[in-house]
């Protein structure tokens, strides 16, 4: 368990990079034929429906409208299981790069001017291979468009 301390898994949505810290990462599940019920989707709330997870069903959220992203054709993908404020919910991701040692990563703030135009629900930008990405922050995207 020691070796995954001070990593990050890099994922990409709508071909934006993102990076999550391993603390906040739970599972990362291939998906299926099926595996997400939409019977249980609530668009205003940003919810996707609802995916098996171990003995229990747990909400997928639709990260993409949160953050103002392109839909996809299909949410049948990999879905990243991450810690929230109420639980764990899962997050349809377009492809996994990956778990990288956090030492690759350079961080740094979203300048203030940005932030005070808009609530963003992340702080950092992280440069990867020279590549910006998104620091990915379960909880602050929670606060995003409508609470879980």
């Amino acid at each position: 368990m020691r070796d995954m301390i001070d990593k990050k898994l890099v994922f990409r949505i709508a071909e934006v990079g993102f990076s999550l810290s391993l603390d906040d990462l739970v599972e990362i599940r291939e998906a299926g034929a099926g595996v997400l019920d939409r019977s249980a989707a609530d668009p205003e709330m940003g919810l996707l429906g609802l995916i098996s997870y171990r003995d229990e069903a747990i909400h997928a959220i639709n990260v993409r409208q949160r953050l103002g992203l392109p839909a996809p054709e299909s949410f049948e993908s990999a879905y990243v299981v991450v810690n929230g404020s109420d639980g764990v919910w899962a997050l349809p991701v377009d492809k996994v790069e990956g778990i990288f040692p956090a030492d690759q990563f350079r961080v740094c703030e979203v300048p203030l001017l940005l932030r005070m135009h808009s609530a963003l629900p992340y702080q950092t930008i992280q440069v990867w291979h020279r590549e910006p990405l998104v620091g990915f922050e379960p909880l602050a995207l929670e606060q995003v468009g409508a609470a879980r």
